[in-house]
Protein backbone atom coordinates (compact mmCIF):
# COMPACT_ATOMS: atom_id res chain seq x y z
CA UNK A 1 0.00 0.00 0.00
CA UNK A 2 1.34 3.39 -0.93
CA UNK A 3 0.95 6.26 1.51
CA UNK A 4 1.17 10.02 0.92
CA UNK A 5 4.61 11.46 0.36
CA UNK A 6 5.90 14.12 2.79
CA UNK A 7 4.94 17.62 1.71
CA UNK A 8 8.58 18.75 1.54
CA UNK A 9 9.24 15.92 -0.89
CA UNK A 10 6.20 16.82 -2.94
CA UNK A 11 7.29 20.45 -3.22
CA UNK A 12 10.78 19.45 -4.28
CA UNK A 13 9.49 16.96 -6.82
CA UNK A 14 7.08 19.37 -8.43
CA UNK A 15 9.19 22.56 -8.31
CA UNK A 16 11.50 23.98 -11.03
CA UNK A 17 14.89 22.30 -11.42
CA UNK A 18 18.18 24.26 -11.54
CA UNK A 19 19.75 23.95 -14.96
CA UNK A 20 23.07 25.65 -14.09
CA UNK A 21 24.64 28.74 -15.66
CA UNK A 22 26.81 29.13 -18.76
CA UNK A 23 26.76 28.40 -22.46
CA UNK A 24 27.96 24.84 -21.94
CA UNK A 25 25.21 24.12 -19.41
CA UNK A 26 27.83 23.15 -16.85
CA UNK A 27 26.84 23.47 -13.20
CA UNK A 28 29.03 26.26 -11.76
CA UNK A 29 29.12 24.70 -8.29
CA UNK A 30 29.98 21.13 -9.19
CA UNK A 31 31.51 21.40 -12.64
CA UNK A 32 29.33 18.48 -13.84
CA UNK A 33 26.52 18.20 -16.30
CA UNK A 34 23.14 18.93 -14.69
CA UNK A 35 20.76 16.05 -13.89
CA UNK A 36 18.20 15.49 -16.61
CA UNK A 37 15.99 12.87 -14.94
CA UNK A 38 12.81 11.48 -16.47
CA UNK A 39 10.39 13.30 -14.15
CA UNK A 40 7.81 15.04 -16.35
CA UNK A 41 6.50 18.51 -15.62
CA UNK A 42 3.59 18.65 -13.18
CA UNK A 43 0.96 20.46 -15.20
CA UNK A 44 -1.95 17.99 -15.02
CA UNK A 45 0.26 14.88 -14.98
CA UNK A 46 -1.82 11.70 -15.33
CA UNK A 47 0.70 9.11 -16.51
CA UNK A 48 -1.67 6.14 -16.45
CA UNK A 49 -4.56 8.01 -18.08
CA UNK A 50 -7.14 7.18 -15.40
CA UNK A 51 -8.25 10.81 -15.03
CA UNK A 52 -6.51 11.43 -11.69
CA UNK A 53 -3.36 13.51 -11.06
CA UNK A 54 -0.50 11.82 -9.23
CA UNK A 55 0.44 12.52 -5.62
CA UNK A 56 3.82 13.73 -6.88
CA UNK A 57 2.14 16.62 -8.60
CA UNK A 58 -0.34 17.51 -5.90
CA UNK A 59 -3.15 15.16 -6.98
CA UNK A 60 -4.70 12.20 -5.17
CA UNK A 61 -3.72 9.21 -7.37
CA UNK A 62 -1.60 7.05 -5.08
CA UNK A 63 -0.21 4.97 -8.00
CA UNK A 64 -0.03 6.86 -11.28
CA UNK A 65 1.48 3.86 -13.05
CA UNK A 66 -1.67 1.71 -12.69
CA UNK A 67 -4.96 2.91 -14.26
CA UNK A 68 -6.92 0.58 -11.94
CA UNK A 69 -5.65 2.41 -8.85
CA UNK A 70 -7.24 5.79 -8.14
CA UNK A 71 -9.74 7.44 -5.78
CA UNK A 72 -13.19 5.92 -6.24
CA UNK A 73 -11.93 2.64 -7.68
CA UNK A 74 -13.84 -0.44 -6.59
CA UNK A 75 -11.96 -1.76 -3.58
CA UNK A 76 -14.55 -3.57 -1.49
CA UNK A 77 -17.46 -5.99 -1.71
CA UNK A 78 -21.06 -4.91 -1.94
CA UNK A 79 -23.71 -6.66 0.15
CA UNK A 80 -27.43 -7.03 -0.51
CA UNK A 81 -30.25 -8.99 1.06
CA UNK A 82 -31.02 -12.42 -0.40
CA UNK A 83 -34.31 -14.35 -0.27
CA UNK A 84 -34.98 -16.87 2.45
CA UNK A 85 -35.01 -17.18 6.19
CA UNK A 86 -31.69 -16.93 8.03
CA UNK A 87 -31.93 -20.65 8.80
CA UNK A 88 -29.18 -21.55 6.35
CA UNK A 89 -29.25 -25.34 6.54
CA UNK A 90 -28.94 -27.02 3.19
CA UNK A 91 -28.03 -24.27 0.72
CA UNK A 92 -26.58 -24.93 -2.74
CA UNK A 93 -25.16 -21.90 -4.59
CA UNK A 94 -24.03 -21.74 -8.23
CA UNK A 95 -23.49 -19.31 -11.11
CA UNK A 96 -24.87 -19.83 -14.59
CA UNK A 97 -22.73 -19.33 -17.71
CA UNK A 98 -23.45 -15.59 -17.70
CA UNK A 99 -22.37 -15.26 -14.07
CA UNK A 100 -25.86 -14.76 -12.61
CA UNK A 101 -26.25 -16.31 -9.13
CA UNK A 102 -28.77 -19.01 -8.31
CA UNK A 103 -29.44 -20.92 -5.11
CA UNK A 104 -31.58 -23.71 -3.78
CA UNK A 105 -32.12 -24.23 -0.08
CA UNK A 106 -34.16 -25.84 2.65
CA UNK A 107 -36.42 -23.56 4.64
CA UNK A 108 -36.82 -25.34 7.93
CA UNK A 109 -36.56 -29.00 7.02
CA UNK A 110 -39.61 -29.52 4.81
CA UNK A 111 -39.68 -26.68 2.25
CA UNK A 112 -37.38 -26.71 -0.78
CA UNK A 113 -36.88 -23.34 -2.50
CA UNK A 114 -35.10 -21.92 -5.52
CA UNK A 115 -34.01 -18.32 -6.27
CA UNK A 116 -32.21 -16.49 -9.07
CA UNK A 117 -30.95 -12.94 -9.52
CA UNK A 118 -31.44 -11.11 -12.81
CA UNK A 119 -31.51 -7.37 -13.55
CA UNK A 120 -30.40 -6.65 -9.98
CA UNK A 121 -33.50 -8.29 -8.50
CA UNK A 122 -34.11 -11.66 -6.85
CA UNK A 123 -37.07 -13.92 -7.59
CA UNK A 124 -37.82 -17.02 -5.57
CA UNK A 125 -40.52 -19.61 -5.02
CA UNK A 126 -40.99 -23.04 -3.55
CA UNK A 127 -40.18 -26.13 -5.58
CA UNK A 128 -41.60 -28.57 -3.08
CA UNK A 129 -43.18 -27.31 0.15
CA UNK A 130 -44.96 -28.73 3.16
CA UNK A 131 -43.76 -32.26 2.52
CA UNK A 132 -41.58 -34.71 4.42
CA UNK A 133 -38.06 -33.79 5.50
CA UNK A 134 -35.55 -33.07 2.78
CA UNK A 135 -31.79 -33.41 2.74
CA UNK A 136 -29.17 -31.05 1.38
CA UNK A 137 -29.95 -30.08 -2.27
CA UNK A 138 -27.41 -29.89 -5.12
CA UNK A 139 -27.91 -27.25 -7.85
CA UNK A 140 -26.40 -27.39 -11.36
CA UNK A 141 -27.12 -26.26 -14.95
CA UNK A 142 -27.50 -27.91 -18.33
CA UNK A 143 -26.17 -26.60 -21.66
CA UNK A 144 -29.22 -24.39 -22.15
CA UNK A 145 -28.64 -22.72 -18.79
CA UNK A 146 -31.67 -24.33 -17.15
CA UNK A 147 -31.31 -25.19 -13.44
CA UNK A 148 -31.61 -28.70 -12.02
CA UNK A 149 -31.90 -29.56 -8.33
CA UNK A 150 -31.22 -33.01 -6.89
CA UNK A 151 -32.34 -33.60 -3.31
CA UNK A 152 -33.09 -36.39 -0.81
CA UNK A 153 -36.67 -36.74 0.42
CA UNK A 154 -37.57 -38.79 3.46
CA UNK A 155 -39.87 -41.77 3.00
CA UNK A 156 -40.86 -44.82 5.00
CA UNK A 157 -40.74 -46.94 1.83
CA UNK A 158 -36.94 -46.85 1.54
CA UNK A 159 -34.61 -48.86 3.76
CA UNK A 160 -32.36 -45.82 4.18
CA UNK A 161 -35.35 -43.59 4.96
CA UNK A 162 -34.70 -41.36 1.94
CA UNK A 163 -35.33 -41.33 -1.79
CA UNK A 164 -33.30 -39.30 -4.30
CA UNK A 165 -35.34 -36.84 -6.37
CA UNK A 166 -34.54 -34.68 -9.39
CA UNK A 167 -36.32 -31.38 -10.11
CA UNK A 168 -35.85 -29.70 -13.50
CA UNK A 169 -37.16 -26.28 -14.36
CA UNK A 170 -39.40 -26.48 -17.39
CA UNK A 171 -40.69 -23.77 -19.73
CA UNK A 172 -43.13 -21.22 -18.45
CA UNK A 173 -43.28 -18.76 -15.58
CA UNK A 174 -40.99 -19.01 -12.58
CA UNK A 175 -43.31 -20.98 -10.36
CA UNK A 176 -43.29 -24.33 -8.63
CA UNK A 177 -45.70 -25.72 -11.24
CA UNK A 178 -43.06 -25.24 -13.97
CA UNK A 179 -40.68 -27.73 -12.35
CA UNK A 180 -40.75 -31.37 -13.42
CA UNK A 181 -39.97 -33.67 -10.51
CA UNK A 182 -38.78 -37.26 -10.85
CA UNK A 183 -37.99 -39.89 -8.26
CA UNK A 184 -34.62 -41.46 -9.14
CA UNK A 185 -34.59 -44.21 -6.53
CA UNK A 186 -33.77 -45.00 -2.90
CA UNK A 187 -30.76 -43.37 -1.29
CA UNK A 188 -27.99 -45.77 -0.40
CA UNK A 189 -27.48 -44.72 3.22
CA UNK A 190 -29.48 -43.00 5.98
CA UNK A 191 -27.38 -39.80 5.93
CA UNK A 192 -27.89 -38.71 2.31
CA UNK A 193 -26.45 -35.20 2.71
CA UNK A 194 -22.82 -36.31 2.87
CA UNK A 195 -23.29 -39.14 0.37
CA UNK A 196 -24.92 -37.13 -2.44
CA UNK A 197 -23.09 -35.71 -5.49
CA UNK A 198 -24.68 -34.69 -8.78
CA UNK A 199 -24.08 -32.88 -12.07
CA UNK A 200 -25.95 -32.29 -15.33
CA UNK A 201 -24.52 -32.70 -18.83
CA UNK A 202 -25.13 -30.30 -21.73
CA UNK A 203 -28.12 -32.31 -22.96
CA UNK A 204 -29.81 -32.06 -19.58
CA UNK A 205 -29.17 -35.64 -18.47
CA UNK A 206 -28.69 -36.07 -14.75
CA UNK A 207 -25.77 -37.91 -13.13
CA UNK A 208 -25.95 -38.69 -9.41
CA UNK A 209 -23.77 -40.61 -6.98
CA UNK A 210 -25.39 -41.55 -3.68
CA UNK A 211 -23.14 -43.65 -1.48
CA UNK A 212 -22.47 -46.80 -3.50
CA UNK A 213 -25.07 -46.10 -6.21
CA UNK A 214 -24.98 -44.21 -9.50
CA UNK A 215 -28.18 -42.81 -11.03
CA UNK A 216 -28.54 -41.48 -14.58
CA UNK A 217 -31.26 -40.89 -17.17
CA UNK A 218 -28.94 -40.77 -20.22
CA UNK A 219 -30.88 -43.61 -21.88
CA UNK A 220 -34.20 -41.78 -21.49
CA UNK A 221 -35.17 -43.59 -18.32
CA UNK A 222 -33.60 -43.67 -14.87
CA UNK A 223 -30.95 -46.37 -14.48
CA UNK A 224 -29.30 -47.30 -11.16
CA UNK A 225 -25.88 -48.97 -11.11
CA UNK A 226 -23.93 -50.27 -8.10
CA UNK A 227 -20.50 -48.84 -7.27
CA UNK A 228 -17.61 -50.77 -5.74
CA UNK A 229 -17.30 -48.52 -2.68
CA UNK A 230 -19.16 -45.85 -0.72
CA UNK A 231 -18.47 -42.28 -1.85
CA UNK A 232 -18.56 -39.62 0.89
CA UNK A 233 -18.33 -35.80 0.77
CA UNK A 234 -17.70 -35.68 -2.97
CA UNK A 235 -18.59 -33.57 -5.98
CA UNK A 236 -19.33 -34.47 -9.59
CA UNK A 237 -18.53 -32.82 -12.92
CA UNK A 238 -19.38 -33.63 -16.53
CA UNK A 239 -17.05 -32.80 -19.44
CA UNK A 240 -18.01 -31.48 -22.89
CA UNK A 241 -18.44 -35.03 -24.20
CA UNK A 242 -20.95 -35.87 -21.45
CA UNK A 243 -18.57 -38.05 -19.45
CA UNK A 244 -19.27 -37.92 -15.69
CA UNK A 245 -16.51 -37.92 -13.09
CA UNK A 246 -16.58 -37.74 -9.31
CA UNK A 247 -14.04 -36.97 -6.57
CA UNK A 248 -14.84 -38.36 -3.13
CA UNK A 249 -13.58 -39.80 0.13
CA UNK A 250 -13.83 -43.59 0.17
CA UNK A 251 -15.74 -44.88 3.19
CA UNK A 252 -14.55 -46.35 5.51
CA UNK A 253 -10.96 -46.30 4.19
CA UNK A 254 -10.78 -42.50 4.21
CA UNK A 255 -8.52 -42.07 1.17
CA UNK A 256 -9.28 -39.61 -1.63
CA UNK A 257 -10.46 -41.12 -4.92
CA UNK A 258 -11.26 -39.94 -8.42
CA UNK A 259 -13.57 -41.97 -10.65
CA UNK A 260 -14.47 -41.41 -14.30
CA UNK A 261 -16.81 -43.19 -16.70
CA UNK A 262 -14.84 -42.33 -19.86
CA UNK A 263 -14.63 -45.98 -20.91
CA UNK A 264 -18.34 -46.66 -20.35
CA UNK A 265 -17.78 -48.12 -16.88
CA UNK A 266 -16.39 -46.56 -13.74
CA UNK A 267 -12.61 -46.51 -13.39
CA UNK A 268 -11.28 -45.50 -9.97
CA UNK A 269 -7.92 -43.83 -9.24
CA UNK A 270 -6.35 -43.02 -5.88
CA UNK A 271 -5.51 -39.32 -5.50
CA UNK A 272 -4.31 -39.18 -1.89
CA UNK A 273 -3.73 -42.46 -0.06
CA UNK A 274 -3.47 -40.91 3.39
CA UNK A 275 -6.34 -41.94 5.63
CA UNK A 276 -8.20 -38.90 6.89
CA UNK A 277 -6.10 -36.57 4.73
CA UNK A 278 -9.01 -34.20 4.20
CA UNK A 279 -11.30 -32.28 6.50
CA UNK A 280 -13.59 -30.82 3.84
CA UNK A 281 -15.55 -31.87 0.79
CA UNK A 282 -13.49 -33.06 -2.17
CA UNK A 283 -14.20 -30.43 -4.83
CA UNK A 284 -13.78 -31.61 -8.42
CA UNK A 285 -13.17 -29.01 -11.15
CA UNK A 286 -12.56 -29.82 -14.81
CA UNK A 287 -10.26 -27.38 -16.62
CA UNK A 288 -11.02 -26.20 -20.15
CA UNK A 289 -8.75 -28.92 -21.52
CA UNK A 290 -10.68 -31.51 -19.51
CA UNK A 291 -7.92 -32.19 -16.97
CA UNK A 292 -9.30 -32.89 -13.47
CA UNK A 293 -8.38 -30.82 -10.43
CA UNK A 294 -9.38 -31.77 -6.89
CA UNK A 295 -9.34 -29.24 -4.04
CA UNK A 296 -9.62 -30.15 -0.37
CA UNK A 297 -8.41 -28.93 2.99
CA UNK A 298 -6.22 -30.74 5.52
CA UNK A 299 -6.26 -28.78 8.75
CA UNK A 300 -5.06 -25.30 7.84
CA UNK A 301 -3.48 -26.48 4.58
CA UNK A 302 -5.19 -26.37 1.20
CA UNK A 303 -4.40 -29.31 -1.08
CA UNK A 304 -4.61 -28.96 -4.87
CA UNK A 305 -4.38 -32.27 -6.70
CA UNK A 306 -3.86 -32.34 -10.47
CA UNK A 307 -3.67 -35.34 -12.78
CA UNK A 308 -0.80 -35.04 -15.22
CA UNK A 309 -0.85 -37.96 -17.63
CA UNK A 310 -1.56 -41.04 -15.56
CA UNK A 311 -0.21 -39.68 -12.26
CA UNK A 312 -1.62 -37.35 -9.63
CA UNK A 313 0.47 -34.63 -8.03
CA UNK A 314 -0.63 -32.80 -4.89
CA UNK A 315 0.48 -29.26 -4.13
CA UNK A 316 0.12 -28.12 -0.52
CA UNK A 317 -0.29 -24.51 0.53
CA UNK A 318 -0.49 -23.47 4.18
CA UNK A 319 -3.33 -21.05 4.88
CA UNK A 320 -2.69 -17.92 6.89
CA UNK A 321 -5.52 -19.04 9.18
CA UNK A 322 -5.91 -20.66 12.54
CA UNK A 323 -8.33 -23.56 12.87
CA UNK A 324 -11.18 -21.37 14.18
CA UNK A 325 -14.33 -21.92 12.17
CA UNK A 326 -12.87 -24.47 9.75
CA UNK A 327 -15.26 -27.32 9.02
CA UNK A 328 -16.36 -29.96 6.55
CA UNK A 329 -18.69 -27.59 4.67
CA UNK A 330 -16.04 -24.97 3.87
CA UNK A 331 -16.32 -23.73 0.29
CA UNK A 332 -13.32 -24.09 -2.03
CA UNK A 333 -13.01 -23.25 -5.71
CA UNK A 334 -10.49 -22.54 -8.46
CA UNK A 335 -10.53 -19.54 -10.79
CA UNK A 336 -9.58 -19.42 -14.47
CA UNK A 337 -6.04 -18.32 -13.57
CA UNK A 338 -5.54 -21.42 -11.38
CA UNK A 339 -5.73 -19.57 -8.05
CA UNK A 340 -7.51 -21.09 -5.06
CA UNK A 341 -10.36 -19.37 -3.22
CA UNK A 342 -11.82 -20.56 0.10
CA UNK A 343 -14.37 -19.34 2.62
CA UNK A 344 -15.17 -20.95 5.96
CA UNK A 345 -18.68 -22.21 6.66
CA UNK A 346 -18.83 -21.32 10.35
CA UNK A 347 -19.29 -17.60 11.00
CA UNK A 348 -17.72 -15.18 11.41
CA UNK A 349 -16.41 -16.45 8.09
CA UNK A 350 -13.02 -15.90 6.55
CA UNK A 351 -12.31 -15.73 2.85
CA UNK A 352 -8.81 -16.54 1.59
CA UNK A 353 -7.13 -16.57 -1.81
CA UNK A 354 -3.60 -17.12 -3.10
CA UNK A 355 -4.27 -15.15 -6.30
CA UNK A 356 -1.42 -12.69 -5.62
CA UNK A 357 1.03 -15.46 -4.70
CA UNK A 358 0.68 -15.17 -0.94
CA UNK A 359 -2.54 -15.88 0.92
CA UNK A 360 -4.76 -12.84 1.47
CA UNK A 361 -7.46 -13.22 4.11
CA UNK A 362 -10.64 -11.20 4.61
CA UNK A 363 -13.16 -11.70 7.42
CA UNK A 364 -16.89 -11.06 7.35
CA UNK A 365 -19.51 -11.64 10.02
CA UNK A 366 -21.82 -14.06 8.19
CA UNK A 367 -21.56 -17.79 7.63
CA UNK A 368 -20.38 -18.67 4.11
CA UNK A 369 -23.01 -20.77 2.30
CA UNK A 370 -21.55 -20.65 -1.21
CA UNK A 371 -18.54 -19.32 -3.13
CA UNK A 372 -17.93 -18.84 -6.86
CA UNK A 373 -15.74 -16.77 -9.18
CA UNK A 374 -17.72 -15.33 -12.08
CA UNK A 375 -16.72 -15.09 -15.75
CA UNK A 376 -15.97 -11.40 -15.04
CA UNK A 377 -13.30 -12.53 -12.53
CA UNK A 378 -15.23 -11.28 -9.53
CA UNK A 379 -16.01 -12.95 -6.21
CA UNK A 380 -19.59 -14.06 -5.48
CA UNK A 381 -20.53 -15.28 -2.00
CA UNK A 382 -23.85 -16.43 -0.53
CA UNK A 383 -23.87 -15.85 3.22
CA UNK A 384 -26.21 -15.79 6.20
CA UNK A 385 -26.27 -14.04 9.56
CA UNK A 386 -28.60 -14.78 12.47
CA UNK A 387 -31.20 -12.41 11.03
CA UNK A 388 -30.95 -12.53 7.21
CA UNK A 389 -29.14 -13.84 4.15
CA UNK A 390 -26.68 -11.77 2.14
CA UNK A 391 -25.21 -11.83 -1.36
CA UNK A 392 -21.67 -10.44 -1.49
CA UNK A 393 -19.89 -9.52 -4.71
CA UNK A 394 -16.84 -7.57 -5.72
CA UNK A 395 -13.22 -7.70 -6.87
CA UNK A 396 -10.77 -10.41 -5.88
CA UNK A 397 -8.68 -9.03 -2.98
CA UNK A 398 -5.09 -8.37 -4.02
CA UNK A 399 -3.62 -6.58 -0.99
CA UNK A 400 -3.44 -3.27 -2.90
CA UNK A 401 -5.03 0.00 -1.89
CA UNK A 402 -7.03 0.34 -5.11
CA UNK A 403 -9.10 3.38 -4.08
CA UNK A 404 -6.28 5.29 -2.34
CA UNK A 405 -8.12 5.45 0.97
CA UNK A 406 -5.11 4.28 2.95
CA UNK A 407 -6.39 0.70 3.41
CA UNK A 408 -5.34 -2.27 1.30
CA UNK A 409 -8.01 -4.75 0.18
Amino acid sequence: MKGALPMALLAGACGARSTGIGDDDTDVDSGTQPSIDAAPPCDGVDTDGDGFVSLRCGGDDCDDSDPLVHPGAEDEWTSEAMPGDPDYFGTSFALDAAGAPHLSWLQGTSDLYYASRNSDAWTYYGIRVRTDNHGWPVLSFDGAGEPHVVFPLSTWKSESGFDIWHAKKGPGPDAAESWVQTRLGPAALPEPDIYLSSAVDREGHIHVVSGDRYFTDVSGKVVVEPLEEVAVNGTMAVDAAGTPSVAYWAYPKGSLRFATRASGSWEVEEVDARRGAGYSDAVLILAEDGSPHVLYRSGTTVQHAVREGDAWTVESSALALDARGLGGRDRITLDAAGAVHLCTFVGPSRYATNRSGDWIVREFTDSCLGLAIGPDDRVRIAAASLSERHYLSGPIPDGIDQDCDGEAF
